[in-house]
């Protein structure tokens, strides 16, 4: 295993520790708070829906998951080279304008073959606004994709987003907050590069008015056709990624 191997399970283990942390420590169904204590279980799905959308709506992870497994199965990646057999570092900007849908990001990938797994590692910094909310965000992502000779390949990863959102739907009017989450067993179809399953432990802590903070833990299950389901703090939510869209089930 070379450094850069190292240095990405060290990532991976170090988040899952995070993970596992928050979700002991999380909130009960008593501790839905209103937007004047931090949080609640619906301005979370809303930040998930928007910081995991697809490239019609947000561009968010699920976006660069598929532009991932583009690059991992041999495709074209932006302004990057195609399959690359070692290492190799590029920076994207990535924007659009589609109706109410608007995001404005600066990306830098490194990526490449890492023994038996195509990584993808990432940081960026940037914007992006719906018809519920905006963010000014940054995030960092290690995403390691395998069998990348069968159909659906497989993505496992870590990804980290900071946000300052302002709400226009929903209990809060604006929140600061951290995302964590862990990627497990995700699988993408190699001909159309859309994720059709898997799931993600994540955990949302925003700042209360008082200066703590409250964190709350779920889990996302992708469906397919950039439908997912998020049961956070005990309540599920229906997301549509392609719409970056989270309602009540």
């Amino acid at each position: 295993m070379n450094s850069t191997a190292r240095s990405i399970s060290r990532d991976l283990l170090a988040l899952l520790t995070v993970i596992a942390l928050a979700t002991a420590a999380g909130c009960n169904g008593d501790d839905s708070v209103s937007s004047g204590n931090g949080l609640t279980e619906s301005d979370a799905a809303s930040i998930v829906a928007s910081s995991f959308g697809t490239g019609s709506s947000t561009n968010g992870l699920t976006g660069q998951i598929e532009s991932g497994a583009s690059l991992a199965t041999g495709g074209s990646f932006g302004k990057a080279d195609a399959f690359a057999l070692a290492l190799r570092e590029t920076t994207i900007t990535r924007q659009k304008t589609s109706g109410v849908y608007t995001y404005n990001y600066t990306f830098h990938f490194t990526y490449g073959l890492v023994g038996e797994s195509f990584d993808v590692l990432y940081d960026m910094k940037g914007t992006y606004s719906t018809p519920r909310m905006s963010s000014d965000d940054s995030a960092n992502a290690v995403l390691h994709f395998t069998n990348l000779l069968a159909n659906p390949i497989t993505l496992n990863g870590t990804y980290v987003r900071l946000g300052s959102q302002t709400f226009r739907v929903g209990d809060a009017d604006q929140l600061t907050t951290t995302l964590q989450a862990v990627l497990t067993g995700v699988t993408i179809d190699r001909n159309t590069r859309r994720v059709t399953g898997g799931t993600v432990a994540l955990s949302i802590t925003a700042a209360r008015d008082d200066n703590s903070t409250i964190t709350l833990t779920g889990t996302l299950t992708f469906l397919g056709n950039g439908l997912a389901t998020l049961v956070i703090n005990g309540k599920t939510f229906n997301l549509n990624l392609d719409y970056a869209e989270a309602d009540p089930a």
